[in-house]
């Protein structure tokens, strides 16, 4: 690597803590009905709660973690909140990666009939809708799920009916920036790896792998294997050096995953005992 790339990764490692400093108030937002917590108390939760997304397939022991320091009667519901940030989330990485898709399939020759393309772009504006009504619309949804006579059904259902447009809109933000913020480390880790890529295209394509990679379900600990190889497939057109794409997706997984899951260990080992319940 060039000396005078440095200050790249330097870059992307000052947008780490800004990212999950962003993570923290969504966290702190979905459970503002539940129970209150300090900013602080905000960030040591969602660092934990990447030690427990580390040890669990797709990252489900993410939010169980996070609410852990939680009194006992809010958990669940502080759990259902958080599922629906991971969910607005997932539904901004689809939105995104599916307009990145429609530019990605035009700009690459793959064959396709003029008819086969038009009914593609039309099932990426009808996902898009159905995820944007989803997002309006999430009261009517709970009101689905109180149908089911469960007990813990009905803990979601009740958590659900609370949520506000306002706080929607929010954490839909919230999200929108977090997806910006991690795009421009990635941006910035390729190129500090060689892999020449003008901006505009970076953006479209990493669109595109973080869609490819959010619907791969997988074992935390083969992460970094399936970043790799969907890396490849995405950004191989840009550099014949494969081992410049895997070394950036390697480094952005150690960045973004693996050292806040480690940071996070260690606020729980030193909890705090006012955390305690």
């Amino acid at each position: 690597m060039p000396s005078n790339r440095y200050w790249l990764a330097v870059l992307a490692i000052v947008l780490l803590p800004i990212s999950i400093f962003v993570e923290s108030l969504k966290w702190r937002s979905a459970i503002q009905y539940i129970h209150k917590i300090s900013v602080l108390e905000s960030v040591v939760s969602v660092l934990w709660g990447y030690t427990g997304a580390f040890i669990t397939p797709n990252s489900l022991g993410e939010f169980p973690t996070r609410a852990i320091y939680l009194p006992y009667g809010s958990r669940t519901e502080a759990v259902t909140m958080g599922f629906l940030g991971s969910l607005i989330q997932t539904i901004v990485v689809t939105v995104c990666g599916l307009v990145g898709l429609g530019f990605w399939i035009g700009d690459i020759d793959m064959g396709l009939s003029h008819k086969t393309q038009i009914i593609l772009y039309l099932s990426i504006v009808v996902i898009l809708l159905i995820g944007i009504l989803v997002l309006l619309k999430i009261k009517v949804f709970s009101k689905f799920i109180h149908l089911i006579r469960w007990n813990i059904a009905q803990k979601i259902s009740s958590v659900l009916m609370l949520t506000t447009r306002k706080q929607i809109i929010r954490l839909f933000l919230l999200s929108l920036l977090k997806y910006f913020i991690f795009s421009c480390q990635f941006f910035l880790i390729l190129i500090l790896c060689g892999v020449e890529i003008p901006i505009g295209s970076a953006f479209i394509d990493m669109s595109v792998f973080y869609l490819l990679f959010t619907y791969i379900p997988i074992m935390n600990f083969f992460d970094v294997a399936v970043r790799s190889s969907i890396a490849i497939i995405v950004f191989g057109k840009y550099t014949e050096n494969s081992l410049s794409i895997v070394l950036a997706s390697s480094v952005i997984w150690i960045l973004n995953f693996c050292l806040p899951s480690f940071v996070g260990l260690c606020f729980g080992i030193k909890t705090d005992d006012k955390w305690k319940r």
